[in-house]
């Protein structure tokens, strides 16, 4: 927009002589200008007023300014605001700037690019056993990570209790960040908590709610898979279940119900020791 000019005439009046008058001109020229810094989505994107005042011939920082971002928000307070965009899109940013009765206004568009995509996921449950590890990886589109205890792989394991966080770039260097809650589970009553712990060695799968199935202690708290196998006395395979979810009833594999007798199990995975033991079936 062409600047605009704007004329003050002053008028010095000699009192001896009312016929001569001295005129006075005061030209005053406002030109609007503004640099961007940061394009991302949901980071700060900073607005730098350049902005000029010029009077016979003098520059003068302006200072009036009202700004508006294209994202039906707006302000006046700021000389140099920071401004979040929530979406990924092109805006038109527009500042006016005024002096007295002077005014210009600029436009620019910006476009802000997507932030990357990221999710913290658990090799397992988020509930580990006091002496166990988890591994947790970050998955998404970005060139580099951190986590907050300084790696820069894209996976950690760890131990102990607390809140795992990573931060994200990618080539645009545009940041993301997650986080995820660990919790640390101690043994009951001392158990040796390498091992997996079965409650019960009776099995009555009559759908009255007790002893209806091979119960494995705190099995949510397990890496998983655990694996079960059952053999019937003669030490045939009777049974087996790469994936246990304490769902295993008294049944063979083709889903036929057992008959009455003792069976032995074997119960793994990878960071437990296993647990073999004998279960009764009393159907």
């Amino acid at each position: 927009m062409k600047p605009f000019i704007f004329l003050f005439f002053i008028v010095f009046l000699v009192c001896e002589n009312p016929i001569f008058a001295q005129k006075s001109t005061k030209e005053v020229y406002v030109i609007a200008g503004f640099d961007v810094d940061g394009f991302c989505a949901g980071d700060s994107t900073k607005f730098t007023n350049t902005s000029q005042v010029i009077i016979n011939g003098q520059n003068y920082p302006a200072v009036n300014l009202h700004w508006f971002f294209g994202d039906s928000t707006d302000t006046r307070a700021l000389e140099n605001p920071i401004h979040i965009y929530d979406t990924a899109l092109m805006f038109n940013v527009k500042l006016i700037v005024r002096y007295q009765g002077a005014k210009d206004s600029i436009i620019k568009p910006i476009t802000i690019k997507p932030q990357p995509t990221l999710t913290i996921k658990a090799d397992g449950p988020t509930t580990i056993f006091n002496g166990t590890t988890r591994k947790l990886t970050a998955e998404g589109n970005f060139t580099s990570c951190l986590w907050t205890n300084n790696s820069t792989e894209k996976f950690i394991v760890i131990s102990a209790k607390g809140t795992y966080k990573v931060t994200v770039k990618d080539a645009n260097n545009c940041k993301n960040s997650d986080s995820i809650q660990i919790f640390v589970k101690n043994p009951d009553n001392g158990k040796d908590f390498f091992s997996i712990n079965v409650l019960n060695n009776i099995l009555t799968p009559n759908g009255d709610g007790i002893n209806d199935v091979l119960f494995v202690d705190s099995i949510e708290s397990y890496l998983s898979p655990i694996e079960l196998t059952v053999y019937n006395r003669w030490g045939d395979l009777i049974y087996s279940s790469s994936n246990y979810k304490n769902d295993w009833n008294g049944v063979d594999s083709s889903g036929n119900a057992l008959e009455s007798g003792t069976y032995y199990f074997a119960l793994r995975n990878k960071e437990r020791r296993g647990r073999t033991g004998y279960i009764d079936v009393l159907p």
